[in-house]
């Protein structure tokens, strides 16, 4: 639904039927809004996206991804592109890659899935959390449980560029935090607003106690700098 801001009120501009999706993720960009409902053992992963034409909003396009299980999804949307991750509750029993990252661009009034970004390593699988601003995106990504015989936090998260309409992997981001916190869910929240980006860590626990964590990035001509 759309709400208009009122001095008093908010008013319920349009109805959108949900049919029964046990939990729903969105993303919103100005005139394309990217709704995803999850799929279930009964019912695919649905994704639609609406495009607003006047006060009402209006089907574009849908894809269907089957699950087999209960899926998780996080959707972003900006411009003539999009991402979608999926996670099953199945590849995690399964202990392989916990989700997949699909890419979909608009083509005409159309739109069209243009294949899956690959993880950066072929370790690693995609967790929940994805964010995007017009040619780059911010990924989470769960690393190997060893690098070089170290123990390294179980996600990260990994920086991709638009390049000739594919997505590529650039660098992960560097946290710079005190030795005694340890970060387990790293990038379970990622927002991108123009050169700036905000990832945060509600696991992150420091030995006096506190729990949780944000950090703030900014994008350069050398990549994302905490």
């Amino acid at each position: 639904f759309t709400p208009q801001l009122h001095p008093e009120t908010v008013r319920l501009q349009q109805h959108i039927d949900l049919e029964g999706a046990p939990q729903v993720r969105t993303s919103f960009d100005g005139l394309t809004l990217l709704l995803a409902e999850e799929g279930t053992p009964d019912q695919p992963t649905r994704l639609r996206w609406f495009r607003r034409d006047g006060s009402q909003w209006t089907v574009e396009a849908m894809e269907t991804e089957p699950c087999g299980s209960y899926c998780a999804v996080r959707v972003a949307v900006d411009g003539n592109f999009a991402l979608a991750m999926i996670r099953t509750t199945a590849t995690l029993r399964a202990g392989v890659s916990p989700g997949r990252l699909l890419a979909f661009r608009r083509q005409g009034s159309a739109w069209q899935r243009v294949g899956d970004v690959s993880p950066p390593s072929a370790d690693a699988g995609f967790e929940l959390g994805v964010a995007m601003q017009l040619d780059h995106a911010l990924v989470q990504v769960q690393r190997p449980p060893l690098r070089g015989g170290i123990p390294a936090p179980d996600t990260a998260v990994a920086s991709y560029r638009l390049d000739a309409g594919q997505w590529q992997f650039e660098s992960f981001l560097q946290i710079d935090q005190p030795g005694d916190l340890d970060d387990q869910s790293l990038g379970a929240a990622i927002v991108i607003d123009g050169n700036r980006a905000l990832i945060g860590d509600p696991s992150a626990a420091a030995s006096n106690g506190s729990v949780g964590a944000a950090y703030v990035f900014t994008r350069s001509n050398e990549g994302w700098v905490q």
